[in-house]
């Protein structure tokens, strides 16, 4: 009896503790339901974007030269070039939209957007002919376009507590700050949402109209500039030779051709001996990065620098690829070292003319040079004894029209009649590719250049076939092809005898420009 009261007061026991333990389990599950209820009510209840700042940010950085350009005047410390280098768009309060905002330098308390929660940054680089005095803050005149009203919007700083307003004047703000340099890099901001995708700018000069207008797109994660107007005028092309000094005592001199923001030329016989290849880029504004090589695939040193309006001089600073070596340049459109002459003076007949040689002197495109005794000018060409296209009127004319011009003179060999000099100056601008035209057949590219005596020539040889070829030599005088064309005479070949090649080498040997 005893034994089986034992049972029963062991099974109410045991099972009183069951229901202890699952009330326990049963509280600790309520405590933290109750503990992190408030959290989950807290997250539900929060509006869509008042927590964005782990929402990705997008940049672009513009390598040179930059997409958008312009300058503005009316400062005492001349006319500044002010250029687009970056973008920015994110989430205001990110940390990484934050940090591009620089020191307030405006009036009145930061303020926050709640309907435009994100933030776009425009950098901006600008550029002062001369050193300003420190804190010296300058005027950009970028606006926002905000609507068809043409309602704008003027920049302001971003801080951790909002965006802040800068110095407003008549017709603008004071936005980029410079700190006693000719140089400065700034960051406009300007608050937008986040479902906005494009972006109207303007720049307005102070109490001006607008000079420029471009569009900031947000586009597949990426950011970029267009439209950009009034679009740029057609792109500068042609080709020009510079000369000048690189520090204290060293020259330079180089053949440079520009077309469009591409820069490419070459200096024979430079400061190693030998050719040194010259690539890099200009702005719109005038701005150019050279780059020295040599051989043609090893970087020597950069020229950093700008050309004058004209694009008749270039003038800056050059650094070996390290930063060290850093010295001054001045160059200025010339001729080939050696061959400088008083302007409108001409520098013919050379030291080097051969006795008993004549002169050929073209006062109104100034070139000149000498030339053997046995050849004399012919007063009329276009005659078809010497045109050898008979039945061809056009073409005719259009060498009476040349000579008359003197832009063409042709000089006949008395001893061989298929043998004569062509000299032609062309309406057109230099462009190597439009010589292609010339090219003999079975040639599919550009003349090759030649240097002879320091000058530059471009030439083309023979080409396929039977037929007798000229060799013909191209000159870029001052943007215009110049041409000096030996026809003659073949003998039991299709280029020039090995006499009449020996003469032309004498010839432009002694062939200078004034």
């Amino acid at each position: 009896m005893i034994a089986e009261n034992t049972d029963l007061l062991r099974g109410i026991v045991m099972s009183f503790l069951g229901c202890c333990i699952r009330w326990a389990r049963s509280l600790a599950s309520v405590v933290i339901l109750l503990a992190v209820l408030p959290l989950v009510v807290s997250l539900a209840g929060q509006e869509p974007g008042a927590n964005q700042s782990t929402s990705k940010v997008l940049q672009e950085t513009f390598e040179f030269p930059p997409p958008v350009q312009w300058k503005m005047g009316g400062s005492a410390f001349g006319e500044m070039e002010i250029s687009v280098v970056g973008l920015a768009w994110g989430p205001a309060d990110s940390p990484q939209m934050i940090s591009k905002g620089g020191e307030v330098h405006g009036q009145g308390a930061p303020r926050i957007y709640p309907d435009r929660p994100y933030a776009l940054g425009i950098c901006l680089r600008a550029v002062s002919p001369k050193p300003t005095q420190p804190q010296t803050i300058q005027m950009s005149g970028l606006v926002r376009i905000k609507n068809l009203d043409g309602s704008i919007e003027y920049p302001s700083v971003l801080t951790t507590a909002g965006f802040a307003g800068l110095f407003v004047f008549p017709g603008g703000v004071s936005d980029i700050p410079f700190l006693g340099s000719d140089t400065a890099e700034h960051w406009d901001f300007f608050p937008v949402s986040p479902d906005e995708k494009e972006f109207l700018f303007q720049v307005i000069p102070p109490m001006k109209s607008p000079i420029l207008s471009f569009r900031v797109r947000v586009k597949d994660n990426k950011l970029a500039i267009e439209k950009v107007s009034p679009a740029t005028e057609a792109p500068i092309q042609f080709t020009a030779h510079y000369g000048g000094t690189l520090g204290a005592d060293s020259r330079l001199w180089f053949e440079l051709s520009i077309i469009g923001s591409e820069l490419s030329g070459f200096s024979p016989g430079g400061q190693y001996g030998k050719t040194l290849w010259f690539k890099g880029k200009v702005d719109s504004l005038g701005n150019f990065k050279l780059n020295e090589y040599y051989p043609e695939n090893q970087l020597m040193g950069i020229l950093d620098g700008k050309f004058s309006q004209d694009y008749r001089q270039m003038s800056g600073y050059f650094s070996k690829p390290d930063g060290s070596g850093l010295e001054p340049f001045e160059l200025e459109e010339t001729d080939p070292p050696g061959l400088g002459i008083a302007p409108g003076v001409p520098p013919c007949p050379t030291e080097y003319k051969p006795a008993g040689w004549k002169t050929y002197v073209n006062d109104k495109y100034r070139f000149c040079f000498s030339y053997p005794p046995n050849y004399t000018p012919i007063a009329e060409p276009w005659q078809e004894k010497y045109t050898h296209d008979q039945g061809d009127p056009e073409y005719a004319n259009a060498i009476r029209e040349a000579v008359e011009e003197g832009r063409s003179a042709q000089l006949q060999d008395t001893r061989h009649p298929d043998d004569a000099l062509w000299v032609s100056v062309d309406t057109k601008g230099w462009d190597l590719e439009s010589l292609m035209k010339y090219e003999p057949t079975g040639q599919d590219s550009p003349p090759e250049p030649k240097i002879i005596d320091g000058q530059v020539f471009y030439y083309y040889g023979p080409g396929g076939g039977g037929v007798c070829y000229p060799d013909q030599f191209f000159y870029d005088l001052r943007g215009r092809p110049l041409s000096i064309s030996f026809t003659g005479p073949c003998v039991d070949d299709k280029t020039p005898a090995p006499e009449t090649k020996e003469i032309e080498q004498k010839i432009l040997a002694t062939f200078r420009t004034f």
